[in-house]
């Protein structure tokens, strides 16, 4: 005879929901065992640290089934008849937004990805290069606490779903710029602290993504500059001389350009051939007799020719024609212009040289301001709290910090002339090392050279 197949071991929780099935203030519509499930494996969990962590305190009460039955009860109270909601549940449900602080806690890792949690719902996270290496170094383990700034929510959902059926289809994408350790006394889910503190250029990544929150001194402005993408895809950067008059050039380029599609489409409307006297008496079409009109050279003449009946129906319809048909003129006059002359696509930008930090011995970084025309308040020798600047690097300048459309600024009182103070003195006596300065000087001769005079004077300072 057939060896019988050993019964399925019951899960630890069955229990305890089918006690919660049993009990006449408990809406089994949203109890279900995927609920139980969850929260009595975070309850479990939570109640062993406790008594791993403190055994003097919790003496073997906190891991039992009576605390746990108990904090079951707690939390349908919470979520179901309370209505409140917890971090995760709020960020699936889209009820609020991912980019608020918050408090997790690690509870697994799988590979390159980790899953956290707010104490009531999981979910998976998607994580940047720096922070898979703390991952692999252990520096981030099961059960350490982050604090999360500025995250977002990948996946494929419009409408929010609830949290347990959003773990298979959202993840959390964490930055490592924006997130920091956490104490392991700290309470999980949002915090009270609104905004992130600032963080010096020694704790930034080129490839941790956007910063939360870093206070710089102004040291120097730059001149305003412009980045042009030519149609080829070549990106150049220009002077505020050099970008005025390329724009000149380009509106001349576009008056012309409008003038001579304009003449064309009046040129192809005025070659349309003629109709007769007896073409015209058959037409009952208001489009037609409208048409005919418009596109002769002598409307006048032509409208002698039409019969009362026309004259009506020709007023009738070109009334809303009119409209259509200058829509059409423009519509074909701006196609033909965006492939003859199709529009600039430039960006203004400014480069600031800024002390990352507000302190002596803070190191030296660019902040590049794009868009910079709405951006003429940041002044030489202030100092400001940016939030939300991307970081990145380039070669032979260390990081670099870039802004963006959430980008914003945030004037700090103070004195910060110490740390922005320039020294006056002659050239002779420049010290070693400076990598740029202001010069002030007194023209005392100029001289005009002719192009083969230009030439030979290249010539001699190549030799």
């Amino acid at each position: 005879p057939a060896t019988p197949k050993p019964a399925p071991t019951p899960e630890p929780y069955n229990p305890f929901y089918k006690a919660l099935l049993n009990m006449d203030r408990i809406k089994k519509q949203f109890v279900t065992e995927d609920w139980v499930a969850n929260h009595y494996r975070v309850i479990v969990w939570k109640c062993a640290g406790q008594e791993r962590t403190q055994p003097s305190v919790y003496a073997g009460s906190a891991l039992t089934p009576d605390n746990i039955a108990a904090q079951l009860l707690l939390r349908y109270a919470a979520e179901v008849e309370e209505g409140k909601r917890p971090a995760i549940r709020r960020i699936t449900e889209k009820d609020d937004t991912p980019g608020r602080p918050m408090t997790l806690v690690v509870s697994g890792i799988g590979g390159k990805t980790i899953e956290v949690s707010d104490g009531w719902y999981c979910l998976d996270c998607v994580l940047d290069n720096p922070l898979t290496v703390l991952i692999q170094s252990q520096a981030i383990k099961v059960g350490t606490k982050i604090v999360s700034f500025s995250s977002s929510i990948l996946g494929t959902h419009t409408d929010g779903i609830p949290p347990l059926q959003a773990k298979s289809t959202l993840k959390l994408k964490l930055n490592y710029n924006c997130v920091r350790p956490a104490t392991w006394h700290a309470k999980l889910g949002y915090t009270e602290v609104n905004t992130m503190p600032s963080l010096p250029l020694s704790a930034l990544s080129p490839e941790g993504g956007v910063v939360a929150c870093v206070e710089v001194v102004i040291i120097r402005r730059y001149p305003v500059q412009y980045l042009e993408t030519l149609p080829c895809g070549k990106k150049v950067f220009l002077s505020e001389r050099s970008e005025r008059k390329r724009q000149e050039e380009h509106d001349r380029l576009r008056e012309r350009s409008i003038e001579q599609i304009s003449e064309k489409l009046s040129k192809q409307a005025r070659n349309k051939p003629k109709p007769t006297k007896e073409s015209i008496k058959n037409i009952v079409s208001g489009e037609d007799l409208y048409n005919l009109i418009t596109a002769d050279a002598d409307p006048g003449s032509l409208q002698a020719l039409l019969s009362s009946s026309q004259r009506k129906t020709l007023a009738e319809y070109s009334e809303k024609e009119r409209s259509r048909q200058q829509n059409h003129h423009n519509k074909l006059l701006m196609e033909e212009l965006s492939e003859k002359c199709p529009p600039r696509r430039v960006v203004s930008l400014v480069k600031h040289k800024v002390l990352c930090g507000v302190e002596l011995g803070a190191k030296y970084c660019f902040l590049t301001v794009w868009r910079a025309e709405k951006e003429e308040s940041l002044k030489e020798g202030r100092g400001y709290k940016v939030y939300n600047v991307t970081c990145g690097s380039l070669r032979g300048s260390g990081l670099t910090l870039s802004s963006s459309k959430n980008t914003v600024y945030r004037e700090i009182v103070g004195d910060f002339s110490h740390l922005s103070a320039k020294v006056v003195c002659s050239v002779s006596n420049v010290p070693v090392g400076v990598s740029e300065c202001d010069l002030i000087g007194k023209v005392l001769q100029t001289n005009k050279q002719t192009g083969e005079e230009n030439k030979q004077t290249d010539k001699e300072n190549k030799q």
